[in-house]
């Protein structure tokens, strides 16, 4: 009997010890944003990036859809602020912002791809956007102006691969929007982080707990005296 009970607690230490596995932030599904007020005109991708080197963000929130306000090529005047603009595409967003004139936008997380090959990101932006894909820029829509086109390609691996998206905004009427192949970039390809979701882990957890179980047993097997 002795024997038995060891065994049941040795059993019980290896699955309980493997549910503390978990130590790191669990992802989101959408990407991290960042709202800079810069007060003054970035002008350009790279003196947006510059602009909000080192700041802390004016607001945060998480895109679930880069779709700001819409998909379809509209934009929102700078008077009708940040909630109006991200219309329903985002959530958890932690400050008022009455005013979008003269802002940096900064999305970062990771994008997960279905299939390895050539995949074409696009962004449509009022003023200037970049995407970047593993630290690499694939699309370039710098400059002032009106909602405005551009594309790029790359070939990918399978799996999750980090992505950037930078906007600015000068004043008049600003918008951003993004898509993959085609489709629009949702919650449904994005994660905040590269970590698995509490979903994930616990069938990680209950994995390895079975494994342990097997090694457990094989090593002390109860005897009968």
């Amino acid at each position: 009997m002795v024997k038995i009970f060891r065994a049941v607690a040795a059993l019980s230490l290896t699955v309980v010890g493997l549910v503390a596995l978990p130590t790191a932030a669990q992802a989101t599904a959408g990407l991290n944003g960042a709202y800079y007020a810069t007060g003054t005109n970035p002008g350009s991708n790279s003196g947006a990036i510059s602009a909000i080197a080192g700041k802390t963000p004016t607001a945060t929130f998480i895109a679930t859809a880069i779709c700001f306000p819409n998909c379809s090529g509209g934009n929102s005047n700078d008077s009708d602020g940040l909630a109006s603009w991200l219309n329903g595409n985002a959530t958890n967003i932690s400050a008022t912002v009455a005013n979008l004139s003269q802002h940096v936008l900064d999305l970062t997380g990771y994008v997960s791809i279905a299939t390895a090959g050539s995949h074409t990101f696009q962004l449509g932006s009022d003023d200037g956007s970049a995407l970047f894909i593993d630290g690499v820029q694939v699309v370039n829509d710098d400059g002032e102006h009106g909602v405005a086109y551009a594309s790029g390609s790359l070939n990918l691996t399978a799996g999750l691969h980090s992505i950037r998206i930078i906007q600015w905004e000068n004043g008049g009427g600003t918008a951003l929007s993004a898509t993959l192949d085609g489709n629009a970039l949702t919650s449904s390809v994005l994660s905040t982080s590269a970590v698995p979701e509490p979903a994930s882990w616990a069938m990680m957890i209950g994995g390895f707990g079975l494994i342990g179980v097997a090694l457990r047993t094989r090593r002390r097997r109860p005897t009968f005296a």
